[in-house]
């Protein structure tokens, strides 16, 4: 079971810093996500009172380490406050729950690579501070398009806003696809022939619109392999003028901060959300949850026995209790029609 990556050594006075700046935060506080329109994080009293425990240290010193403009916050913080945007906007996202810290972090840092992680952090730090978000798309808001899309051609097909790949191959073709939901969408394609010199025609909404030459070989059936996709070919010339979003913001993962010693018992603001924590010399994961009628963080636990964001079966479910990631029995609906 993968756990956050260690952040740094833990200091002893990190607890105590935590203690004294992760404050409460009660339902009428939404200070994380009252951030500027511009969709960068906020420096509210909310955000600020928790990120001592969660990644960031607060003031540095600026004459030993110059300040990167294209710097994200933590990925801890940054996914506490995307899901703190979510529930405060009442989004109807499915993962505006208990699940979403986790379906948020394991998209940055789970168990593979993500070439496009920070493609993905300036679209998250985009949605900290959106408005809305839409009914349509429901964990997305259109606000951040331009950053959406940037992440869209670094993966190679459309897979937000509604976006869909899709592929095809014959003995002499490859096809790469995808529906677009971006500029009130669209759909591009392009068709390859395959050999040493692949030639490909470019097309939006079925209608050509122009052919470049692909540089390098393709063999009939395997077309590319799995890395390679509609927008990571040779027609992104015809296909990002109509897509164009406007211009998206840079960012990588920003600075980190040792984890917290033990950090149970303390207020947290987000259910479900989790630290690094060491606890008896062991290293290992503490969960905010309600517990004995406050929001806190539970046990450092070693070894959670599930993720909360993991794939459901129809027999059991990953629950938290009482701070404690828990496998919950369901009952099947095994009946048939008919």
């Amino acid at each position: 079971m993968r756990r956050p990556r260690r952040l740094a050594e833990p200091l002893l006075f990190a607890l105590a810093i935590a203690l004294t700046a992760c404050g409460s935060k009660s339902s009428s506080d939404d200070g994380a996500t009252q951030s500027g329109t511009d969709g960068s994080a906020g420096t509210t009293d909310a955000t600020a009172s928790t990120t001592a425990g969660t990644g960031a240290t607060g003031a540095t010193d600026a004459t030993t380490e110059p300040v990167d403009p294209n710097a994200c916050p933590p990925d801890l913080d940054l996914c506490r406050d995307y899901c703190l945007n979510l529930q405060a906007k009442e989004s109807t996202c499915l993962r505006a729950d208990v699940t979403c810290f986790d379906w948020c972090f394991q998209g940055l840092d789970g168990p593979l690579p993500n070439e496009c992680a920070d493609e993905a952090r300036a679209a998250i730090l985009c949605q900290v501070g959106a408005e809305a978000f839409d009914g349509t798309f429901a964990c997305e808001s259109s606000e951040c398009a331009a950053e959406y899309l940037a992440e869209d051609v670094c993966r190679g097909w459309c897979g937000n806003l509604s976006g869909v790949p899709f592929s095809g191959s014959t003995l002499s073709e490859c096809e790469w696809g995808s529906l677009c939901g971006y500029a009130g969408g669209h759909t591009v394609e392009m068709t390859c022939s395959v050999g040493d010199a692949p030639s490909c025609a470019c097309l939006i909404d079925e209608v050509e619109v122009g052919t470049c030459a692909l540089g390098f070989p393709i063999k009939a059936i395997e077309c590319g392999g799995e890395d390679f996709h509609v927008l990571k070919g040779c027609c992104n010339q015809y296909f990002l003028p109509v897509l164009d979003s406007g211009p998206a913001r840079s960012c990588h993962e920003g600075p980190t901060a040792p984890p917290l010693v033990d950090p149970s018992g303390t207020s947290c603001p987000l259910r479900g959300m989790y630290v690094p924590c060491v606890a008896g010399g062991t290293e290992g994961q503490a969960f905010c949850d309600v517990i004995d009628g406050a929001q806190v963080f539970g046990p450092c636990l070693a070894d959670p026995v599930c993720r909360l964001a993991e794939s459901v079966s129809c027999d059991m479910h990953c629950e938290l209790i009482a701070g404690v990631p828990t496998w919950v029995p369901d009952v099947c609906d095994t009946s048939t029609s008919g």
